[in-house]
C-alpha cells in the first residue's frame, strides 16, 4: 500500500507549500485557528504547546513540513506588545523556524517585553517595524518639556531625535542582535493610511538598525599600554582640528537644558543616575586642547532655547571669552509675570552679553496675532490697536542689540494665517476693519518692524515707532530714521 512518506520528495513540499504557505500576513487571529490554539481560563497556564495538525501527523512530515509554515510565512503581530501571543504555545524547536515578522511600535503597552519575546527568534531573518519616528521625537519631547509641543511644524534636530532612547521598548528593541535585515516603515492608521515612518537620516536608521542588525560580541576588556597608543597632540593642527569639528560640531540646533541627558535610563532611581560621557569632556582633557577646541562648540553650533529665562541661566554660566564666541540664537519667545515684573524683560536684555552674536531668531507664540481683537463684545468689526510688537515684554531691549547681521521677528500663527489667506481670490483686498484686513495690516506691520530692527544693528534707531503705542494702526508707518549715532532713546 502506497502512503504520503512514499511520495517523491518533491511532491510532499508542493503539498506542503499549499497548505501551509499563506498569500497574505499571518495575523495573531488567523495563526491560533491554524494551530487550533486553546487557553486553559480555568487554571490560567498554557499546559501545552500548539502547530498546524498536518505536523502532527508523524515526526518526519513535521520535521518536512514545520520550515514551510514558520519559515516560509511572514507573521503579522500587529503591535509588538502581542509578541507573547506568537511566542507562547509554540513549540521551541519551531520558534528557531520563524524567519519574518512584522509588527507596529507605539509607546502603549508592554513593548520592552514584546520586543524580548522576538529576541527568542534565534532563527529571524527580516523585522519590519512600523513606526512615525518623527511622532515618537514629539512625544517625547513633550513628555521632557510641554514648550517643545507647539513646535511641531519643523523636523526634529538630532539632538531631540536622542529623546528617543528613552522610547518606552527601545531597551528591548537594542536587546535584539544578529538580524541580517532590519526596516522601519509607515504606520497604518485607523483607516489603514500609511503614515509617519523613519526620519531619513534619523536615529533609527543610523544607530538602532546598525546595533540590531551586528552580532553582539564579548570581548574581554584589557589596559592599552602605552606602546599601542599615541600622543594626540603630536597631530598636526590641521588633523586636530578636522578631529574637534567632527567630535563638537552637531548637526541641528543645540539645546541647552539643566534636564538630564536623553540618554539616561528613564526608570533609574534619581541618586543612581549617572551622566554619560559628553563630546564636551575633550575640553577638560588639558589646557591645550580646552583652547584649540572650545571656539568650535560655541562659535559653529546654532542654539535653541526654549524659554527665555533658560537664555538667561545659560548665558550667565559663561565666561566672556565662551559668551564671545556664539553667532547664532534662535529663542522661543516665553514670559511669565510674577510680583508684578515679566521674567521676559529681565531676560531679553542678556542678549546684549554676546559681541559675537550674527543671526538672531525670536520666535513669538500667538503674542500677536491674538491681540486682534473685537472693537467691542457683540460686534463683527476687528482692530489691531494692542498689538505692536514693541509692546511685547522684553522685545524693546532689542533695539539696543548692535552689529547682528541677521535679526528677526516672527509670528508662527500670523504667518500661517497670511499663508492662508493668500489663497483667497479677494487677497489683499479685505475690509480694514475685518479680521483678515487686520491680519495683513499686522503682517505688514512686523515686516515693517523686522526692517526697523535690521537697521537699529547699524545705530539708526527709529525713534518714533517706539514713542507711538499706536503705530501699527497707521496708514503709513514711522518713517526709518537715520540719527547718525551708535545710541537708541530711551527705552
Amino acid at each position: 500500500m502506497v502512503t504520503f512518506n512514499d511520495l517523491p520528495r518533491p511532491v510532499r513540499e508542493q503539498i506542503y507549500t499549499l497548505h501551509l504557505v499563506q498569500g497574505e500576513p499571518v495575523t495573531i487571529e488567523k495563526h491560533r485557528r491554524l494551530v487550533n490554539y486553546k487557553h486553559n481560563y480555568h487554571d490560567n497556564v498554557r499546559s501545552e504547546n500548539f502547530s498546524p495538525a498536518l505536523l502532527k501527523v508523524s515526526k518526519k512530515i513535521e520535521r518536512e513540513a514545520a520550515r514551510f509554515y514558520y519559515g516560509e510565512n511572514q507573521f503579522d503581530i500587529a503591535s509588538v506588545a502581542h509578541a507573547g501571543c506568537l511566542v507562547i504555545g509554540t513549540y521551541p524547536r519551531h520558534l528557531k523556524l520563524v524567519r519574518n515578522v512584522i509588527c507596529t511600535w507605539s509607546r502603549y503597552g508592554g513593548a520592552t517585553e514584546g520586543f524580548r519575546y522576538l529576541s527568542r527568534l534565534k532563527g529571524l531573518e527580516e523585522l519590519t517595524i512600523r513606526v512615525d519616528e518623527k511622532e515618537m521625537v514629539r512625544e517625547m519631547c513633550f513628555a521632557r518639556d510641554g514648550q517643545l509641543r507647539w513646535s511641531h511644524c519643523s523636523d526634529p534636530t538630532p539632538q531631540q531625535q536622542l529623546t528617543l532612547l528613552r522610547y518606552p521598548g527601545m531597551n528591548g528593541l537594542l536587546s535584539l542582535s544578529g538580524i541580517p535585515h532590519v526596516r522601519f516603515v509607515e504606520r497604518l492608521d485607523y483607516n489603514g493610511e500609511k503614515q509617519g515612518g523613519s526620519i531619513s537620516g534619523g536615529l533609527l536608521e543610523t544607530q538602532v538598525r546598525s546595533k540590531i542588525t551586528s552580532q553582539k560580541q564579548r570581548t574581554k576588556s584589557g589596559n592599552i599600554s602605552n606602546e599601542d597608543g599615541f600622543r594626540f597632540l603630536s597631530l598636526p593642527p590641521e588633523v586636530r582640528n578636522l578631529v574637534y569639528d567632527l567630535l563638537l560640531r552637531i548637526p541641528g540646533a543645540v539645546s541647552p537644558s539643566t534636564l538630564l541627558p536623553s540618554s539616561v535610563p528613564k526608570y533609574v532611581k534619581q541618586q543612581d543616575r549617572t551622566r554619560p560621557d559628553s563630546a564636551l569632556s575633550v575640553l577638560a582633557v588639558n589646557k591645550q586642547i580646552h583652547e584649540e577646541a572650545i571656539g568650535i562648540f560655541y562659535h559653529f553650533n546654532a542654539f535653541q532655547f526654549f524659554y527665555p529665562t533658560r537664555l538667561h541661566a545659560f548665558v550667565i554660566s559663561l565666561g566672556d571669552q565662551r559668551q564671545s564666541f556664539l553667532r547664532d540664537v534662535t529663542l522661543h519667545y516665553d514670559n511669565a509675570r510674577n510680583g508684578g515684573i515679566d521674567l521676559a524683560e529681565l531676560s531679553m536684555p542678556v542678549l546684549q552679553q554676546l559681541p559675537g552674536l550674527r543671526r538672531l531668531r525670536v520666535l513669538l507664540k500667538y503674542e500677536l496675532s491674538r491681540r486682534i481683537d473685537r472693537t467691542s463684545r457683540f460686534s463683527h468689526n476687528f482692530h489691531i490697536g494692542k498689538a505692536n510688537p514693541a509692546m511685547v515684554p522684553g522685545i524693546r531691549s532689542m533695539f539696543k542689540l548692535r552689529n547682528i547681521d541677521d535679526i528677526k521677528l516672527r509670528d508662527h500663527e500670523l504667518e500661517d494665517a497670511m499663508e492662508a489667506l493668500k489663497k483667497k481670490p479677494e487677497y489683499p483686498q479685505f475690509a480694514d476693519d475685518s479680521k483678515d484686513g487686520c491680519v495683513v495690516k499686522l503682517a505688514a506691520a512686523l515686516e515693517h518692524f523686522n526692517i526697523a530692527l535690521q537697521e537699529a544693528q547699524k545705530g539708526r534707531v527709529n525713534g518714533e515707532l517706539l514713542k507711538d503705542n499706536q503705530w501699527q494702526t497707521r496708514d503709513v508707518f514711522p518713517v526709518l530714521e537715520d540719527l547718525g549715532r551708535e545710541r537708541s532713546p530711551e527705552l
